[in-house]
């Protein structure tokens, strides 16, 4: 897994909205990340960050938007290798 720098901020975050380890909520109609293909993650991030995903949460892409590009892609890659 590449090496990233992100702060706890953004999986504390997630983990608040997706579960603690990003397995979402039917209940509460929360996506699971965990497991999501990597590819996936990451556009929806990138996407987010560039303003084509509206209806992201907005203090998900302020945090995002602090990140580096290595950064989001090691998240998604992070995300992306949890077991749902």
């Amino acid at each position: 897994m590449r090496a990233w720098k992100a702060s706890c901020g953004i999986i504390v975050s997630a983990a608040m909205r997706n579960g603690a380890r990003g397995e979402g909520s039917d209940l509460r109609i929360v996506p699971r990340l965990a497991g999501q293909q990597y590819m996936y993650l990451r556009r929806q991030f990138h996407d987010a960050v560039d303003g084509r995903r509206p209806n992201f949460p907005r203090d998900h892409i302020a945090r995002l938007a602090s990140l580096d590009v290595d950064d989001i892609d090691g998240l998604a890659e992070y995300l992306s290798e949890l077991v749902p």
